[in-house]
C-alpha cells in the first residue's frame, strides 16, 4: 500500500464507508480500478479518479498525491475533526484495526448496547461515564471522545491505550444509600447528578463505591479513599466486606473472619466489635479496589 491508497483508506474509514465497492459506487469508478488503486498496483493513478475522489472526501488533490513526511507518522487534518461521538468512536475503533463492538465493550467494561447506540448516533450525548473509559482506552480526552474539540495534532495512527484490564464504571454512593442497594437503581433519578468511578480490578457483576469521610477506619482505610464494592464476589476470610446493621440501616465497614463456625464482620471502626453475619449484620460485598489521591 503507497502514500495515495492509504491516504484515501484512512479518509475511507473517518467516513463511514466500509468497503471498496460502497466508494466505487459513490464516485461512480469501476470497482476493479478503484482496487488496483488501493492495493497499490497503480504506479500513476488517474488524474480524474483522484479528482472525484478527492471531491468526494472535500480534501485537495494535493492532499492525495503530495508526500509530506509527516503524513506518513501523524494522522492527517481530515482525520482530527469529527462532528459527533458516533464519528470519533468508528474513527478510532478502525485505527486500531477494525476493533469489533464486543471486543471494544470487553476491554472497557461500557456495555454493548451502549457501544452500538452511540455508533449508531441513536445517543448523540452520551454520559460520560461511558465516555470516560473510552477516552481512556483511546487515549484522548472525553472532549476529543465527544467530538467537541479535534482529536490532538501529533496523534499517532494506532497509539490507543492497550488497557488490557477489564475496566468497569460503578455509581459512587453515599454510605446512606449503600443500604438501600441494588434496589435504588430503578429511581427514575439515581443518575442524575451521580459521580461515577472507574475500576481495574476485574469485577464482573454488580458493583458500588463509596467514599471514607473519616479517620475511623485507619490504618486500613484513610479518610478520602474511595473503596469499590463487589456485590456478587463471595468473601474468603481475611477480606474486607461492607456490611448494613439490621433495623438500623447503617452501613459498617469491616473484615470478613470465621469464628466458631459462625461468619462474622470485625467492624473496624469499633475496635473491632464482632457482628454475626446474617443476625447483626447483611452483607453487602466484598472491598475489591480502594482508591485515594494523594
Amino acid at each position: 500500500m503507497n502514500s495515495v491508497s492509504l491516504r484515501i483508506t484512512n479518509l475511507m474509514m473517518i467516513n463511514g464507508i466500509s468497503s471498496e465497492a460502497e466508494l466505487a459506487r459513490c464516485i461512480h469508478v469501476p470497482q476493479a480500478t478503484l482496487h488496483r488503486l488501493l492495493a497499490g498496483k497503480t504506479l500513476k493513478p488517474n488524474h480524474k479518479i483522484i479528482k472525484k475522489i478527492a471531491e468526494f472526501f472535500d480534501v485537495s488533490v494535493n492532499h492525495l498525491l503530495v508526500d509530506n513526511p509527516g503524513e506518513n507518522i501523524y494522522i492527517s487534518e481530515a482525520e482530527r475533526y469529527h462532528d459527533s461521538p458516533s464519528s470519533v468512536l468508528r474513527y478510532l475503533m478502525q485505527d486500531i484495526g477494525s476493533l469489533s463492538e464486543g471486543e471494544l465493550s470487553r476491554r472497557t467494561g461500557v456495555p454493548q448496547p451502549t457501544i452500538h447506540r452511540i455508533l449508531s448516533g441513536m445517543t448523540p450525548n452520551p454520559r460520560m461515564e461511558s465516555i470516560e473509559p473510552l477516552a481512556e482506552f483511546f487515549n484522548v480526552s472525553s472532549d476529543q471522545m465527544l467530538g467537541r474539540i479535534p482529536l490532538p495534532k501529533d496523534r499517532v495512527s494506532g497509539s490507543f491505550a492497550a488497557t488490557m484490564a477489564t475496566k468497569k464504571v460503578v455509581p459512587l454512593l453515599s454510605w446512606m444509600e449503600v443500604a438501600y442497594w441494588p434496589d435504588i437503581v430503578k429511581h427514575p433519578d439515581f443518575k442524575i447528578g451521580r459521580e461515577w468511578v472507574t475500576s481495574e480490578s476485574g469485577i464482573k457483576g454488580s458493583a458500588f463505591a463509596v467514599k471514607v469521610k473519616s479517620s475511623d477506619y485507619l490504618p486500613d482505610f484513610r479518610a478520602g479513599t474511595t473503596i469499590v464494592v463487589d456485590y456478587s464476589r463471595k468473601p474468603k476470610e481475611g477480606d474486607f466486606i461492607l456490611g448494613v446493621m439490621k433495623g438500623k440501616k447503617v452501613a459498617v465497614l469491616g473484615q470478613f473472619m470465621i469464628e466458631r463456625s459462625r461468619e462474622v464482620l470485625l467492624d473496624l471502626s469499633k475496635n473491632e466489635t464482632v457482628l454475626v453475619i446474617g443476625k447483626n449484620v447483611s452483607l453487602c460485598g466484598v472491598i475489591a479496589e480502594a482508591k485515594h489521591k494523594f
